[in-house]
């Protein structure tokens, strides 16, 4: 048992008086860090996770994605409520997606092609996927992912599932953000043509366009 005289509670008192100002200092600190931190006057990070774009798909990683940032959605919205002013498109329901391959070491300049192309799935609501690392040896990446995709869309209710897919290689930008892809598809046919027309050799409906390189 401690006998506490008054010299013990002298020291004691001390003691305390000591650990209140060394808490009150703490506290300062604290409060002085959080004040530094959350000013205004810092730069603030807008950097978006690709998840933030729910109809951008990176396969493989996301390292060939240029950066990402607000600012980015609102170059969209402003281009999207150009073009309803200046050139506006018939709206179309078709499913389409972008797709196209940037694997290897990433370079500016085809990282701000495919921001064309990510702008203009975010101004037409379309998808866009992008394979950032390659699935096979060789010259076959292309091939191989573009078959993997109607694989994975087969996987969907047949009104989920997406009806065009449409290639472009990292070489390649969008100069037009207004004129969306469904303006290249062939007409639409009626669906209310009979089963006996649908057999008709001469009036199958158009599966796949090309154009030379």
């Amino acid at each position: 048992m401690l006998r506490l005289n008054n010299q013990s509670w002298s020291a004691l008192s001390l003691a305390l008086k000591a650990s209140i100002t060394f808490f009150v200092l703490i506290l300062f600190y604290q409060a002085y860090w959080f004040y530094n931190e959350w000013d205004g006057s810092h730069p603030v990070d807008n950097t978006l996770e690709h998840n933030a774009i729910p109809l951008l798909h990176p396969h493989g990683g996301n390292e060939c994605l240029p950066p990402l940032n607000s600012s980015l959605i609102d170059e969209a919205d402003s281009i999207l409520k150009r073009c309803q002013q200046f050139a506006p498109y018939p709206i179309s329901g078709v499913r389409i997606a972008t797709v196209t391959a940037h694997f290897g070491t990433p370079e500016e300049h085809y990282q701000r092609a495919l921001e064309t192309h990510l702008l203009h799935s975010m101004i037409h609501d379309t998808h866009l996927e992008v394979m950032c690392h390659p699935v096979v040896d060789s010259l076959w990446n292309k091939p191989a992912f573009i078959l993997s995709l109607p694989l994975d869309e087969m996987m969907k209710p047949a009104e989920e599932r997406l009806e065009w897919l449409f290639w472009v290689d990292r070489d390649t930008l969008i100069l037009d953000q207004c004129r969306p892809i469904s303006n290249f598809l062939p007409p639409h046919v009626s669906s209310e043509r009979q089963d006996t027309e649908r057999r008709k050799e001469t009036d199958d409906e158009t599966h796949l366009l090309v154009t030379n390189d």
